[in-house]
């Protein structure tokens, strides 16, 4: 909300929302953005302070590539500050959104996991075991793909079955496992595509699976 005579905006900013949050997550692309009277810049101080304060922190930087329009003098600064985290270990990369999207929420899963009641009273991580899933499509050539599905959490994903859906909703052919298998935690399950002038790309996959019995569905960009 607008206030008067609380000092300069970042430091509104801070007191309305940054102290007051249980989780802080910041993104960056090519831009560190404006210098403040304490920090790099507003995101970089408000890291600072979340961090400094205990609060859980997330940070992530792009590995896209640049267009040619980046400011290299941003660009300059925020590869330094890149670096500062690094030494820290409080950073993160993401390839693209749907990357960013899936490890946002591996990391609210974490922290909600820790979390029970208001105020953020700290409790012992759930016992609970589930599956975590993720799927990647790699191009491997001409007109050949390669959909990958890893599960990345602690129980298996059992009668699973993987869609790979275009633009328009239409399936396109998948050659491997069929529907069914069981992807066991920590392990990956492959499937090929093969498209041809006339198909177009899938912009998303949809997964099915049950745990303890339990239908679970997943649809997530790639």
């Amino acid at each position: 909300m607008p206030v008067l005579g609380v000092g300069d905006a970042q430091a509104v900013i801070n007191s309305q929302l940054v102290d007051q949050a249980d989780v802080v997550m910041a993104f960056f692309d090519s831009r560190l953005g404006s210098v403040t009277p304490r920090g790099l810049s507003g995101t970089a101080e408000e890291i600072e302070r979340a961090a400094a304060a205990g609060r859980s922190t997330h940070v992530w930087f792009s590995t896209e590539p640049l267009g040619r329009d980046v400011d290299v003098e941003q660009l300059s600064r925020l590869r330094s500050f890149q670096e500062d985290l690094r030494a820290r270990g409080l950073l993160g990369e993401y390839a693209d959104p749907a990357d960013l999207a899936f490890k946002v929420r591996q990391a609210l899963e974490r922290d909600t996991q820790r979390w029970t009641g208001p105020g953020g009273a700290v409790a012992r991580t759930s016992t609970a075991r589930s599956a975590r899933l993720r799927a990647v499509v790699t191009r491997t050539g001409p007109g050949t793909f390669v959909l990958r599905v890893g599960n990345m959490g602690s129980a298996p994903a059992e009668n699973l079955a993987v869609r790979a859906l275009t633009p328009d909703g239409r399936e396109l052919s998948l050659h491997g496992h069929d529907d069914g298998a069981t992807l066991l935690d920590g392990a990956h399950l492959e499937w090929q595509m093969w498209l041809s002038i006339a198909d177009a790309m899938p912009n998303r996959v949809r997964m099915t699976w049950l745990e303890a019995g339990q239908a679970h569905v997943l649809e997530q960009p790639v």
